[in-house]
């Protein structure tokens, strides 16, 4: 399964790409949930934090680590712990109206969720539209 969505904010990459990046302004622009490092530092590679999130009417915990980062390029991690194993990524681009923001999310959907593969990627569809949505009006304020 593999999603992917982008948006274009009408602003500087680098601020994009801060804002975006920053582990304490993930639940304002990515939606209900929360997030604690666990191990190392926010946007290094290796680092690892648990996220948890409701998802379908479940309840999800996971735990992620990062896997690339490049400041104003791209952000990338996998979940290594969790009921569905997926990657995602965030990457970059300066476009001449400002920045565009693309996030990619690929996994294997199993167990209880490999059911229901089709409302699972529609579902994620629809939570990464609306963030974006959310950061692009967040930042264009």
């Amino acid at each position: 399964m593999k999603v992917e969505q982008s948006v274009v904010i009408h602003k500087p990459l680098g601020e994009v790409s801060e804002y975006s990046q920053d582990m304490a302004n993930y639940s304002k622009w990515q939606g209900e949930g929360t997030m604690e490092m666990i191990e190392g530092e926010d946007n290094q590679v290796g680092s690892r934090y648990r996220e948890s999130f409701k998802f379908l009417g479940r309840q999800m915990n996971n735990v992620v680590e990062i896997t690339a980062f490049k400041k104003n390029q791209l952000w990338a991690s996998k979940v290594i712990e969790g009921p569905i194993l997926y990657t995602i990524s965030m990457a970059y681009a300066a476009v001449p109206e400002g920045t565009r923001l693309t996030i990619t999310v690929e996994g294997e959907v199993g167990g209880f969720f490999k059911l229901a593969e089709g409302l699972v990627k529609s579902s994620i569809e629809k939570d990464i539209g609306k963030s974006l949505l959310k950061l692009k009006q967040i930042l264009e304020k």
